[in-house]
């Protein structure tokens, strides 16, 4: 007599080093949001952008970083949350290059797609 076997889907087994490192990357990413709220007007100065797109840009960070966080997870459960992760580090990067490469005319457009990536 043989018996079959049936596949089980595997399960994720988190561990505490998983949620602290969500918790460091949430941790991260409000503090790069508030302390741009507190050197908004010295960064829009700086570069010579209105207030009111400083006011904007710091407002956009919010936004798209819910946006992205739902559907981002979607594509982590579809392709694989390391990939995804990865994106996100990528993104990450070029927005931060961006945000500190603004100069110029092109200050105010790079500051604004350097705080939504």
């Amino acid at each position: 007599m043989t018996t079959q076997r049936t596949a089980q889907p595997r399960t994720f087994d988190g561990d505490d080093s998983a949620l602290l490192g969500i918790v460091l990357a949430v941790i991260t990413f409000w503090l790069f949001a508030q302390t741009t709220m507190n050197i908004g007007p010295l960064m829009a100065q700086d570069v010579g952008m209105p207030m009111e797109v400083m006011n904007i840009a710091i407002s956009l960070s919010a936004l798209f970083s819910g946006m992205f966080i739902v559907m981002f997870g979607s594509f982590g459960d579809r392709y694989g949350l390391k990939k995804i992760a990865l994106l996100g580090n990528l993104f990450n990067i070029a927005g931060s290059l961006l945000i500190a490469a603004a100069v110029g005319g092109a200050a105010s457009p790079m500051i604004l797609v350097g705080r939504i990536l």
